[in-house]
């Protein structure tokens, strides 16, 4: 059993790591696809100074036309999950979860062709997220009160990304990231780092 994971995991190491002629920039495009996962601070409401951290998961898929030897230009949509805070203000004590769906344009430039070397990639667009709140409150003569609510709202992001191309399939990323949407008739911010890895196909 071991053998054979072992074959399979450097089968797709390989497929990876394999020069690939096709996905040249110049040469027409390329589809790609994006995971990350790093850690992300939120500022929601800045009333209720809410700043906190946790970690975040994210996906991306695109494609990618080339502009000359070393750069590219494309569409992307992806997912992003910033997972969760607990905060307590004064009385207040809530949990807040969010994520959100994401559509943008992405430029990017590779010393080596995008087939090998350094990369710089810049990319931004819009947002749709959707919060959901849960705590309680601690008002005098009445005891605790319960609160629930959810929301949705738009807004943008944006972001920068440095890695380096190990082949014409795979990269690897580090990334900073800057979302911010209308959400709770307030505003949420989130601040995210992350690696990634890309793919290209």
């Amino acid at each position: 059993m071991k053998p054979i994971i072992l074959g399979a995991s450097l089968g797709l190491l390989a497929f990876f790591l394999v020069p690939s002629a096709y996905a040249q920039p110049g040469e027409g495009g390329t589809a790609f696809a994006e995971i990350k996962a790093g850690i992300d601070y939120w500022a929601l409401n800045d009333d209720y100074d809410g700043d906190a951290k946790d970690s975040s998961r994210s996906a991306q898929i695109g494609y990618r036309w080339g502009m000359g030897d070393n750069s590219g230009f494309g569409i992307e949509g992806g997912y992003i999950d910033f997972g969760h805070i607990h905060k307590t203000n004064g009385s207040v004590e809530y949990t807040a979860k969010g994520r959100a769906v994401t559509v943008g344009i992405d430029y990017e430039y590779a010393s080596g062709g995008m087939s090998n070397g350094f990369l710089i990639n810049v990319r931004g667009g819009v947002l749709r997220w959707q919060g959901n709140a849960t705590g309680s409150v601690d008002v005098n003569y009445l005891g605790q009160l319960d609160l629930i609510g959810m929301d949705t709202g738009t807004g943008t992001y944006a972001g920068l990304g440095l890695g380096y191309y190990f082949s014409s399939r795979l990269a690897l990323t580090v990334n900073y990231d800057y979302y911010q949407a209308d959400i709770f008739s307030g505003t949420a911010k989130f601040t995210v780092y992350s690696i990634g890895a890309e793919f290209r196909f």
